[in-house]
């Protein structure tokens, strides 16, 4: 979505750790959180985990709660 684009060229985005980031930058590419894992060296379960902090997170920043 354009806002998503848009919170990806913000500080919202850099708010991230850089797993986070990796996580979230395939995901919005397309890539499966089985794909992910696979890429990333990491189990699925760390995957989601990881991609519900950072859902949690971006969904602060948008709401402009942090």
């Amino acid at each position: 979505s354009r806002q998503f684009k848009q919170l990806l060229a913000t500080k919202g985005f850099a708010g991230l750790s850089e797993t986070e980031r990796k996580a979230v930058f395939l995901k919005a590419c397309g890539y499966k959180t089985s794909e992910i894992s696979e890429k990333t060296g990491r189990s699925a379960k760390s995957v989601d985990n990881t991609l519900f902090r950072a859902r949690k997170k971006l969904r602060s920043y948008i709401d402009g709660t942090k």
